[in-house]
């Protein structure tokens, strides 16, 4: 027992060592007594540590509360109005995150579609006639088809601007 408790002592006064803690400094003070907050000055320090873990403990509950309602373990009438609530605003908040991704996702593949300037050719013989679905590939298929979709977007958001500015 006393040569574990020896071997567990070298191996703690080794990382001790490597990471530079209680190395005696000039005024007397070990190295790792100087770089420690003073807690009994100030609770300023503490005060924030505790409400972000707080936050953080209410996110995991309304997260479990999420896969416990999504199981099908309780229904939406077992819910408080709180819970309903809290529930309420995290699905909104995770559908806000998902179509930022997916508008951030197509951002993307739009700009690699218009930098290819074999697909916007064709993209524009498609437009005009030139080509014909049949005549296209499947990816190229789906390439004009999501050109087309982000056209359709196009239009309906100025058509949305349009009316905005009339009304």
């Amino acid at each position: 027992m006393n040569n574990e408790l020896s071997l567990w002592q070298r191996i703690k006064n080794f990382f001790s060592n490597l990471f530079g803690r209680n190395k005696l400094l000039t005024d007397g003070t070990t190295n790792s007594e100087a770089n420690e907050p003073n807690f009994g000055a100030s609770n300023s320090f503490e005060a924030p540590k505790t409400d972000a873990f707080k936050k953080a403990e209410e996110d995991r509950k309304i997260i479990d509360l999420q896969r416990l309602f999504m199981s099908g373990k309780i229904k939406e009438s077992d819910l408080t109005l709180e819970q309903y609530s809290a529930l309420d605003k995290l699905f909104d908040s995770q559908i806000d995150e998902a179509k930022r991704k997916n508008n951030a996702l197509k951002k993307k593949i739009l700009k690699s579609l218009v930098e290819d300037k074999d697909i916007m050719q064709l993209y524009r013989q498609f437009q005009n006639g030139e080509v014909k679905e049949e005549d296209l590939t499947e990816d190229q298929t789906k390439q004009i088809d999501f050109l087309l979709d982000m056209d359709i977007e196009r239009m309906k958001r100025q058509g949305q601007e349009l009316r905005a500015k009339l009304a």
